[in-house]
């Protein structure tokens, strides 16, 4: 059977047309290239969740509403959170810690008079007088140095007279929650004349204070605190970039 077209007739009779020539097939097309294959590692699930109360493991974030537990700086205007730690002390507590220390600087009063006694007297010998003298001055000297460190740099240290520490109370900032130092001490000392202007009316209002506080205590922003302080709070570190 042949492939070549046959040849068409001639129209009205004039010579026929010469067959077409077989097309001849076009070049074959190549198949695509195949791509090389690679081995897919497998997936390893990812870590679970940190528990409640546990930092999370090294390098990850915390999950999202838990606070992280490295670097964090309390936020501006928050309240101290080591002074709402512990309930503040009642009056009773600050009275009977105030007269602890009364009582101990009495017998610096008893030994100061007496010497004074002695040397005022008409009685007295010149020697007796001198002596009296001297033990008095003594005793006033003593007495002094006793209520500097223990009102003062004992407090201003660690928040605590001998009285307080016996009672088992403190004072300390109100916005840091650490002793105030020797110096705001004694300012606050001094600020307790306030308290006592108006019929000791300043001393009278922790009984009906929020935070028992007296007018010294609020002029210094010092609140006094039950407990001993075991250590003081460590403080804020702060994120470095």
């Amino acid at each position: 059977m042949s492939n070549s077209n046959p040849p068409t007739p001639p129209p009205y009779g004039g010579e026929p047309t010469p067959p077409t020539p077989p097309t001849p097939p076009g070049p074959a097309v190549p198949p695509p290239p195949a791509y090389p294959t690679y081995p897919v590692a497998p997936q390893t699930p990812p870590p679970p969740p940190p528990t409640y109360g546990q930092p999370p493991t090294y390098g990850q974030a915390p999950a999202y509403g838990q606070p992280s537990p490295y670097g964090q700086a309390p936020a501006f205007g928050q309240p101290n959170p080591y002074a709402d730690q512990t309930p503040y002390a009642h009056w009773g507590l600050r009275f009977a810690g105030n007269l602890l220390d009364s009582l101990l600087i009495i017998p610096g009063y008893v030994v100061a008079e007496i010497g004074l006694g002695v040397a005022g007297s008409d009685t007295a010998s010149s020697g007796a007088k001198t002596t009296g003298g001297i033990i008095a001055a003594i005793a006033v000297i003593g007495l002094l140095a006793f209520v500097i460190w223990n009102q003062y740099i004992r407090q201003g240290r660690t928040g605590q007279t001998l009285g307080k520490s016996w009672v088992k109370i403190r004072l300390v900032s109100e916005e840091t929650g650490l002793p105030i130092g020797g110096g705001a001490a004694f300012v606050r000392s001094l600020a307790h004349i306030l308290d006592a202007i108006p019929c000791y009316l300043g001393f009278l209002w922790p009984l009906w204070d929020a935070k028992n506080q007296t007018w010294a205590d609020k002029m210094m922003h010092t609140v006094v605190l039950t407990g001993n302080p075991s250590q003081p709070p460590a403080a804020p570190q702060y994120q470095t970039t």
